[in-house]
Order: structure tokens, then C-alpha cells, then sequence
């Protein structure tokens, strides 16, 4: 974890979450359960509540949110590309980066965050 947890911190404000998301490999061929404990601009953390952690850092997946959580209804599913950046194994945390998403991704991701701000500051 360590120097590049460190600077992912302070490199921009992170938002407390607690939402269900699923963590898809590029292939489609894994796929897990996980809780989004954290989100920021560039990255974001899960917990892993069902399926095994055979991911490598810096292995590109995807992290599916479902939009209607944030009111956001055009789609069935938010897919955002990401990059494995830290695994924990024993408290079965994933962290990672977002990585070459189109506009309309990025637009969704500032909602979500936007989202997460407010329910931080108790406006929700």
C-alpha cells in the first residue's frame, strides 16, 4: 500500500460510499460482488463480499455501477474502466484507477461523485 496509496490521497478528495458494484475482467469471464467503500476523481476502493481476488496490480478491468442508484436511467449499467492499483487480501480490498473513459462515463462519474460529496457532508 504504502508511497502510492499515500499519494492517490492526497492527490485528490476522496468520498465515503457503500454502494453494491460489480468488478467484471475485460474478458467477462470473472466477476465479483463488491461494496464501493470509496470514490474520487481518479480511483476508487471495494470490498470484495462474494467471489475470490485473482486479479494482478495493474490488471485493466471493469467496475459496473447500476445508474439507477444515482438517478441516472439512459442505461442499464455504468461500465468504467479501471486499472488495479493495490489488492489487500486479508480485508479483501481492491483499489484502482479509472483509465480512458469516454466523456459521457466521465460525465456519470462526476454525479456519482458529486452523489458522494453530499451524502459526506449530511445534505442527503
Amino acid at each position: 500500500m504504502g508511497k502510492n496509496n499515500e499519494m492517490e490521497r492526497r492527490s485528490s478528495e476522496r468520498y465515503k460510499s457503500g454502494i453494491p458494484v460489480l468488478i467484471k475482467s475485460k474478458e467477462i469471464t470473472r466477476v465479483l460482488e463488491c461494496t464501493l467503500i470509496d470514490i474520487s476523481k481518479t480511483g476508487f476502493a471495494v470490498r470484495i463480499e462474494h467471489g475470490k481476488i485473482k486479479m494482478d496490480s495493474d490488471e485493466h478491468f471493469i467496475l459496473s455501477i447500476d445508474p439507477a442508484l444515482f438517478e441516472l436511467n439512459e442505461y442499464n449499467s455504468i461500465e468504467i474502466n479501471s486499472i488495479c492499483k493495490r489488492i489487500d487480501l486479508d480485508k479483501k480490498i481492491l483499489g484502482a484507477i479509472f483509465y480512458k473513459n469516454n466523456e459521457l462515463t466521465n460525465k456519470y462519474l462526476e454525479n456519482i461523485i458529486f452523489y458522494f460529496k453530499k451524502i459526506n457532508e449530511n445534505l442527503y
